[in-house]
């Protein structure tokens, strides 16, 4: 089965490893950015099998790249962790389609950040899926996915990385006879969609009215990046890790006081202990040494504060 791959650098190496172990390169690879550091790896894995590498650009309509698709004139084309739309002309030409590997059980969280928005909610499973595409994101029909329990210490990166690992596997599997798994797909259940759209600034703020278990809940699904945050005096704090303790306090939601290196903090249902903040990715680590290094030493651990 000669098959063409679309991928993200950063999210390639997953894939790599299951088709390396497979012995089933693809004849052609295209990435969504010009060469940097995430995607050497992938290169230097195209010249070991000399394979085609193409970056996409900002036009995947154009001439010269539709000319190229159409030349290597695969079975099936393969998205796994890309992040643009392909265009109707390039998923019309192979034979059996272009199959995309998406980090949900889908329906539930189609979009862009399903892993953040799964650990958002509160989720207890995620999964992976192998589907059709086409012309909408993430409705076509399912050829195959498997669940993946999301565990209460999980955050949005460890997440991601197994599930990753798990689409890589349900890929190859596919792969070794697409034409039978195509004749069993089945349409997307419509009852039982959420959507996963891109996150912004304004879902990673912290609301303190909440309950310290939402509050927790978001601080996990925005772990590695991009940070759940609130304002201290002006100044965006981020809270990287914390623990929702369910307990009676006399805190007010958003106000805070240190306990040890931890950082105590009322909100609308028990407290929230954070164990590490940031002001930027250069001022992280506990929020004793955090709050020291913004106030010059002066921050009076006794003293309770307010967050907004």
């Amino acid at each position: 089965m000669k098959f063409f791959f679309f991928t993200d650098p950063t999210l390639g190496d997953w894939i790599l490893d299951a088709l390396e172990s497979r012995k089933n390169p693809p004849i052609g690879i295209v990435v969504c950015e010009e060469m940097s550091t995430y995607c050497q790896r992938i290169c230097h894995y195209a010249d070991r099998f000399n394979i085609p590498v193409f970056y996409a650009g900002q036009d995947m309509r154009s001439d010269a790249f539709v000319r190229w698709c159409r030349m290597l004139n695969a079975d099936v084309f393969v998205a796994f962790g890309f992040g643009r739309k392909i265009p109707p002309e390039i998923l019309a030409l192979p034979t059996f389609g272009v199959l995309n590997v998406h980090p949900s059980l889908l329906p539930s969280y189609r979009g862009a950040a399903p892993c953040f928005w799964a650990i958002r909610n509160g989720e207890t499973e995620s999964g992976a899926t192998i589907h059709l595409m086409d012309d909408t994101f993430d409705t076509g029909d399912i050829l195959l996915q498997k669940s993946e329990p999301i565990y209460p210490n999980d955050t949005a990166g460890t997440l991601q990385q197994r599930l990753m690992v798990k689409g890589a596997e349900l890929l190859i599997d596919v792969l070794e006879n697409v034409p039978m798994w195509l004749r069993n797909r089945r349409r997307q259940d419509q009852r039982d969609i959420y959507e996963a759209p891109r996150v912004n600034s304004q879902h990673l703020e912290i609301k303190w009215c909440q309950s310290a278990v939402a509050i927790e809940c978001l601080i996990r699904a925005a772990n590695p990046h991009p940070i759940a945050h609130t304002t201290f005096e002006g100044l965006r704090i981020g809270i990287v890790e914390a623990d929702a303790l369910e307990k009676n306090h006399c805190f007010l939601p958003g106000e805070f006081q240190l306990d040890g290196d931890a950082l105590i903090v009322g909100t609308g249902k028990g407290i929230l202990k954070a164990r590490v903040i940031q002001i930027n990715p250069l001022i992280s680590g506990t929020p004793s040494r955090v709050l020291w290094h913004f106030t010059r030493g002066v921050f009076d651990a006794g003293q309770a504060r307010q967050f907004l």
